[in-house]
């Protein structure tokens, strides 16, 4: 394994860009096929100006070497990435410099190359390079566009900054911004309103659910009329009920605005229409409890008139004026039912002036009901009957057309995409249009919906971007806004969606009874197609939701969705209802950031950097990190990872985790970065040569030890090369034992590096603990406690000692001298020598250590008998 501070070698970058290479090739060649094929189509229109080059000149070989220069310092710059948008701005300025020169030299023998034979000339190789990686470009710029069937990525480049501004959902005002040609239907009633001479009041109803777009046409009918009346002949007055408190102030405010509005709009020489409405809605008002309000206009009313005259008289007066009085009435269904029969009541009884035409809009269900409670009965049957009674023109607004949502929707969706400037690729969207307009759009039954999904995703992708996959928290917010229900219940009980439910799972059988019987309970209230689209989505959010009504196992999908930051996965699916990477979580984009820069890092801020992200996360989610993305990093960047962490190892627990030292955060790294170095089997033994020699504490090269030994028939290493790294390890302990021997050392595992150096070199090994011994005979009782079994409890790094085991006592004669061991404890402990043995309970602590002198002699006598 090549040192990481070096650029990878040759052979390295063809295998790792072997398909763009391959491409590359191939593009070439047909670009040669191409220009001999057409060069004289092309080069009789060439200016004659390029005639008088030379190419044998010093400045067209200067020319030539600045190009190389140019090409060899990108591909060393930008590690061979190909389409690295810095590296195309020159890859440009070299084709068009170059274009102008070489198919200008129309005589120019070196330019008649023929595939196969002829003259090649050396320089046509780089314009032949420059043109294919621009021609590569382009490709995937087409590509991008193509694969963005709902235009989502328009223009979402030029944006420089987060320009998302949240919608209101005000009503239109203008016919351009119509949206769902609707346009002929208020053009329609504005004719028919403008063409109306009967001096009877009209009341027009304008029918349709809360969002549907009532408001937006009454805006487009009043807009016409402005357009087709020169004359002004129609005074529009509009009236919005809702803003007022109860149906006194109601009654006298509307009588106020048209007061207002009429003597703006009339110049009556003989008498203000105005004050008569005035005197009149005085008269009106102590009829409905409000006589207090009707001081409040500040006129006196006239002695003796009654208000059968004031409203002869007001009658009178607007025939007079030859002008209809057109008043729109708005947002009726938000009224209370008090209110609701009161602004009915009047525009039937008390305000059917003459050339009079009201145009009400409100909800019919909704309005229905309201009046049919205020009678005191439950149906809404006496309600219509009501309203038959006071509107003479029922108009229902015109159904939604499908086509019209998805253009509307994805149009809308592609604004705020836009505006975020968040860079999101056709990849992360691929999916999202096709599920949004199958399973969505026949759910979306007004505009408004619409326009709180769009304020929805405003909010949360700035958040998640780069954090989760785009096209699910783009479904997942839509299943919020256009199935609330079915959210609610997936938020609440998300764990039902993330298990595979398969006849092998037996005891997942009543968590698979439940969410079945849920599902069903939710699409209740749904039309078939609804039931349909939404399930089809879940199973499209949560694939394992396939396994819950067929014998269906993905479960082999399952990195592919980590790796994708799916929804679906046990990683991820927190972040979609949170809006945030939890504390003790990794952010994608910082570990993306990371993996990006890697490159250009130094090996000792490489280290620092990725202990950072270590630190500040859980370990296992850089882990998690590590293991899912592994195979789209290149080798220079799993070689600095991994000696990263090589460069820290000592500081990862080795037992932090409470059921067993084997998950702990050394042997889980130790694993991966095993399992990374051997990621290419011709490079194996090298790349865990470097990683043994780079480990920063013996400890940690131990645990790499035992996976390597683990492993061993899947790394393919031979005998030789195991010997080798074996000998790394054996000489790392001597290293760390030259002040005192290896057995009195606790952090060294000398059951395994004893073996090893045993069966290496036997006699270098056994001159070792003899001249241990010969120094200080008394440390025999430090080879009888090292050889003992330790143990530690759950998820504590403090480890014991415990009884000398038979099994002990085997391993110690297979690599020691025991005789001589035994002269040694003979020499230096004749007092234990004669004493009987002491045995501790399974996994008792042994605190005294001449128990241990005991118990081996045992054994040793035992093995004598023998």
């Amino acid at each position: 394994m090549e040192n990481t501070s070096k650029i990878p070698n040759f052979k390295e970058r063809i295998k790792q860009n072997k398909n763009h290479i391959a491409a590359t090739i191939i593009s070439i060649s047909a670009i040669f096929f191409f220009l001999e094929f057409c060069k004289n189509q092309i080069l009789k229109y060439i200016i004659p100006f390029t005639e008088s080059f030379n190419y044998e000149s010093d400045s067209v070989k200067v020319f030539v070497v600045i190009l190389v220069v140019l090409f060899v310092y990108y591909l060393y710059r930008y590690r061979l990435y190909l389409i690295h948008p810095n590296f195309f701005k020159s890859v440009l300025i070299i084709t068009i410099v170059y274009s102008i020169y070489r198919i200008g030299i129309i005589n120019h023998p070196e330019w008649d190359f023929i595939p196969f034979y002829g003259v090649f000339v050396y320089l046509d190789i780089i314009y032949m390079v420059s043109l294919t990686y621009l021609l590569v470009w382009l490709y995937l710029k087409v590509d991008d566009k193509l694969h963005d069937t709902h235009g989502l990525l328009e223009d979402s480049q030029t944006k420089k900054e987060d320009t998302f501004k949240y919608n209101d959902g005000y009503p239109i005002n203008e016919s351009g911004e119509e949206k769902f040609q609707r346009g002929p239907f208020a053009k329609r009633i504005a004719q028919t309103i403008y063409n109306y001479n009967n001096d009877k009041s009209l009341v027009i109803g304008l029918y349709g659910e809360w969002g549907t777009g009532k408001s937006s046409v009454l805006n487009l009918i009043q807009s016409r009329i402005n357009e087709i009346d020169t004359n002004k002949d129609v005074i529009i007055i509009k009236f919005n009920p809702w803003r007022f408190s109860d149906d006194k102030s109601l009654l006298l405010s509307f009588f106020d605005t048209l007061a207002k509005t009429i003597d703006i709009e009339i110049k009556n020489k003989s008498e203000k229409i105005g004050e008569v409405i005035v005197k009149y809605a005085g008269l009106l008002a102590p009829l409905s409890g409000a006589d207090d309000m009707a001081k409040t206009i500040g006129l006196s009313l006239s002695q003796g008139e009654s208000i059968e005259v004031l409203k002869q008289r007001l009658d009178n007066a607007i025939r007079e004026t030859k002008k209809k009085i057109l008043i729109v009435i708005d947002d009726i269904d938000r009224l209370d039912k008090e209110e609701i029969y009161t602004l009915l009541r009047l525009v039937k009884l008390n305000a059917d002036f003459p050339n009079s035409i009201y145009l009400l809009s409100f909800d019919e269900e909704m309005v229905a009901g309201a009046i049919g409670e205020r009678f005191g009965e439950k149906g809404k049957k006496s309600g219509r009957n009501f309203l038959e009674k006071i509107v003479q023109v029922p108009l229902y607004l015109p159904k939604l057309i499908q086509a019209d949502l998805i253009t509307y929707s994805f149009e809308k969706i592609t604004n705020t995409i836009n505006s975020l400037n968040l860079k999101i690729s056709t990849k992360d969207l691929e999916p999202f249009p096709f599920y949004f307009e199958d399973c969505i759009i026949p759910r979306i039954t007004t505009p408004r919906l619409i326009i709180e999904y769009i304020n929805l995703i405003g909010f949360s992708l700035p958040l998640l971007n780069k954090e989760v996959n785009i096209s699910d928290l783009l479904l997942i917010e839509s299943v919020k806004i256009f199935y609330p229900n079915y959210y609610q219940f997936i938020k609440g009980n998300v764990s039902y969606f993330l298990k595979l439910y398969n006849p092998q799972n037996g005891h997942h059988g009543e968590d698979k009874k439940f969410l079945k019987n849920k599902l069903e309970e939710l699409a209740a209230e749904l039309s078939i197609e609804e039931k349909k689209a939404i399930l089809t989505l879940l199973k499209y959010l949560f694939p394992y939701l396939e396994s819950l009504y067929a014998n269906n196992d993905n479960s082999s999908m399952y990195r592919d969705w980590v790796k994708n930051k799916r929804i679906c996965t046990g990683e991820y699916h927190e972040r979609y209802f949170v809006y945030t990477v939890l504390k003790g979580d990794l952010s994608d984009a910082e570990f993306h950031n990371y993996i990006d820069g890697i490159l250009d890092m130094e090996e000792s801020i490489c280290n620092k950097e990725t202990y950072r992200l270590i630190e500040n996360s859980s370990k296992s989610a850089f882990l998690n990190r590590l293991n899912v993305h592994f195979e789209d990093f290149s080798d220079i960047t799993v070689n600095k990872i991994c000696t990263a962490i090589c460069s820290f190892g000592s500081k990862l627990s080795p037992n932090d985790h409470i059921l067993s030292s084997f998950l702990s955060s050394q042997r889980q790294y130790a694993r991966t970065i095993v399992g990374l170095a051997s990621r290419d089997k011709d490079k194996t033994f090298e790349c865990l040569k470097e990683l043994l020699s780079k480990t920063d504490s013996i400890v940690f090269m131990q645990v790499i030890w035992d996976i390597l030994e683990a492993q061993n028939k899947e790394l393919f290493l031979t005998k030789g090369e195991r010997d080798e790294l074996a000998w790394i390890l054996i000489n790392r302990a001597k290293h760390e034992s030259k002040l005192k021997p290896m057995f009195e050392i606790g952090q060294i595992n000398t059951s395994v590096i004893f073996k090893l150096w045993y069966g290496l070199d036997k006699e270098g090994f056994t001159k070792y603990i003899r001249d241990s011994l010969e120094k200080k005979p008394s440390r025999v009782l430090s080879i009888l406690k090292d050889s003992a079994d330790r143990i530690s409890q759950l998820g504590q790094d403090h480890y014991v000692n415990v009884s000398l085991n038979k099994n002990n006592y085997e391993h110690m004669r297979s690599i020691y001298d025991l005789d001589y061991l035994y002269d040694c404890i003979a020499k230096c402990f004749p007092s234990e020598v004669g004493k009987g043995v002491i045995w501790m309970e399974e996994m008792e602590e042994v605190k005294a250590d001449n128990i241990y002198i005991g118990q081996f002699l045992h054994f040793y006598k035992e093995d004598k008998i023998k």
